[in-house]
Protein backbone atom coordinates (compact mmCIF):
# COMPACT_ATOMS: atom_id res chain seq x y z
CA UNK A 1 0.00 0.00 0.00
CA UNK A 2 1.38 3.40 -0.98
CA UNK A 3 0.28 6.70 0.58
CA UNK A 4 1.48 10.22 -0.18
CA UNK A 5 1.18 13.27 2.05
CA UNK A 6 2.34 16.88 1.85
CA UNK A 7 2.91 18.79 5.06
CA UNK A 8 3.55 22.51 4.98
CA UNK A 9 6.38 22.22 7.48
CA UNK A 10 10.14 21.70 7.08
CA UNK A 11 11.40 18.13 6.71
CA UNK A 12 13.28 18.21 10.05
CA UNK A 13 10.09 19.19 11.87
CA UNK A 14 8.15 16.24 10.40
CA UNK A 15 11.10 13.87 10.87
CA UNK A 16 11.19 14.80 14.56
CA UNK A 17 7.48 13.94 14.96
CA UNK A 18 8.01 10.55 13.30
CA UNK A 19 11.09 9.61 15.34
CA UNK A 20 10.32 10.99 18.82
CA UNK A 21 7.70 8.51 20.02
CA UNK A 22 6.26 10.91 22.61
CA UNK A 23 5.70 13.53 19.90
CA UNK A 24 4.36 10.83 17.57
CA UNK A 25 1.80 9.75 20.19
CA UNK A 26 0.77 13.37 20.76
CA UNK A 27 -0.38 13.78 17.13
CA UNK A 28 -1.56 10.25 16.30
CA UNK A 29 -5.37 9.96 16.22
CA UNK A 30 -5.66 6.59 18.04
CA UNK A 31 -2.41 6.10 19.96
CA UNK A 32 -2.97 7.12 23.56
CA UNK A 33 0.50 6.38 24.94
CA UNK A 34 3.88 4.94 23.99
CA UNK A 35 6.30 3.50 26.53
CA UNK A 36 9.99 3.16 25.74
CA UNK A 37 11.24 -0.36 26.51
CA UNK A 38 14.91 0.16 25.70
CA UNK A 39 16.96 0.78 22.57
CA UNK A 40 14.52 1.18 19.68
CA UNK A 41 11.72 -0.94 21.20
CA UNK A 42 8.37 0.49 22.32
CA UNK A 43 5.04 -0.60 23.73
CA UNK A 44 2.16 1.17 22.00
CA UNK A 45 -1.28 1.74 23.53
CA UNK A 46 -4.18 2.33 21.12
CA UNK A 47 -7.89 2.88 21.42
CA UNK A 48 -10.00 2.56 18.28
CA UNK A 49 -13.74 2.90 17.83
CA UNK A 50 -15.62 -0.11 16.50
CA UNK A 51 -18.93 1.60 15.93
CA UNK A 52 -19.93 3.04 19.30
CA UNK A 53 -17.59 0.74 21.24
CA UNK A 54 -14.02 1.81 22.12
CA UNK A 55 -11.52 -1.05 21.89
CA UNK A 56 -8.14 -0.65 23.60
CA UNK A 57 -5.10 -2.84 23.01
CA UNK A 58 -1.31 -2.76 23.16
CA UNK A 59 1.44 -4.05 20.91
CA UNK A 60 5.19 -3.96 20.49
CA UNK A 61 6.89 -1.75 17.90
CA UNK A 62 10.41 -1.18 16.66
CA UNK A 63 11.54 2.22 15.39
CA UNK A 64 14.46 2.61 13.01
CA UNK A 65 15.53 5.76 11.20
CA UNK A 66 18.32 7.25 9.14
CA UNK A 67 18.30 11.04 9.15
CA UNK A 68 20.98 11.23 6.45
CA UNK A 69 18.61 9.34 4.10
CA UNK A 70 15.40 10.90 5.54
CA UNK A 71 13.96 7.42 6.14
CA UNK A 72 11.86 6.17 9.05
CA UNK A 73 10.70 2.59 9.60
CA UNK A 74 8.20 1.38 12.17
CA UNK A 75 7.59 -2.35 12.49
CA UNK A 76 4.78 -3.57 14.73
CA UNK A 77 3.23 -6.89 15.58
CA UNK A 78 -0.40 -6.48 16.62
CA UNK A 79 -2.09 -9.25 18.61
CA UNK A 80 0.55 -11.73 17.41
CA UNK A 81 -1.43 -12.29 14.20
CA UNK A 82 -0.60 -9.22 12.16
CA UNK A 83 2.79 -7.75 11.29
CA UNK A 84 2.75 -4.19 10.00
CA UNK A 85 5.76 -2.55 8.39
CA UNK A 86 5.61 1.19 7.68
CA UNK A 87 8.31 2.87 5.64
CA UNK A 88 8.38 6.66 5.43
CA UNK A 89 10.58 8.43 2.87
CA UNK A 90 10.68 12.18 3.39
CA UNK A 91 11.73 14.88 0.97
CA UNK A 92 11.57 18.66 1.10
CA UNK A 93 10.79 21.28 -1.49
CA UNK A 94 10.05 24.96 -0.93
CA UNK A 95 9.86 24.50 2.85
CA UNK A 96 7.26 21.72 2.62
CA UNK A 97 7.76 18.06 3.44
CA UNK A 98 6.48 15.32 1.19
CA UNK A 99 6.00 11.91 2.74
CA UNK A 100 5.98 8.79 0.59
CA UNK A 101 4.69 6.01 2.85
CA UNK A 102 4.75 2.33 2.06
CA UNK A 103 2.81 -0.04 4.33
CA UNK A 104 2.97 -3.81 4.28
CA UNK A 105 0.53 -6.03 6.16
CA UNK A 106 1.17 -9.70 6.89
CA UNK A 107 -1.55 -11.61 8.68
CA UNK A 108 -3.10 -15.04 8.88
CA UNK A 109 -6.44 -13.23 9.18
CA UNK A 110 -8.31 -11.82 6.13
CA UNK A 111 -8.03 -8.19 7.29
CA UNK A 112 -5.83 -6.47 4.69
CA UNK A 113 -8.73 -4.58 3.07
CA UNK A 114 -9.99 -3.31 6.41
CA UNK A 115 -6.46 -2.41 7.55
CA UNK A 116 -5.80 -0.41 4.38
CA UNK A 117 -8.89 1.75 4.97
CA UNK A 118 -8.05 2.22 8.66
CA UNK A 119 -4.44 3.22 7.98
CA UNK A 120 -5.35 5.58 5.16
CA UNK A 121 -7.81 7.37 7.44
CA UNK A 122 -5.53 7.39 10.50
CA UNK A 123 -2.42 8.57 8.65
CA UNK A 124 -4.35 11.28 6.80
CA UNK A 125 -5.35 12.58 10.25
CA UNK A 126 -1.82 12.05 11.61
CA UNK A 127 -0.16 14.18 8.94
CA UNK A 128 -3.02 16.69 9.06
CA UNK A 129 -2.35 17.08 12.79
CA UNK A 130 1.37 17.63 12.14
CA UNK A 131 0.50 20.12 9.40
CA UNK A 132 -1.68 22.10 11.83
CA UNK A 133 1.02 22.41 14.51
CA UNK A 134 2.72 25.70 15.18
CA UNK A 135 6.48 25.73 14.81
CA UNK A 136 7.90 27.22 18.01
CA UNK A 137 9.76 30.47 17.61
CA UNK A 138 13.09 30.31 19.38
CA UNK A 139 14.37 33.44 21.12
CA UNK A 140 17.31 35.17 19.51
Amino acid sequence: MQLFFKVEKPLDFVFNYLTDMQLFASVHPVITRIDHEGNNHYKVFETIQLGPIPVSFTYKAILEFDHSQNKVTIIATVMRFTKIEMYFQLSEQDGCCTINESIQFRSVLPIKGIMKNIFKSQHTKLFGNINNLQIPILPL
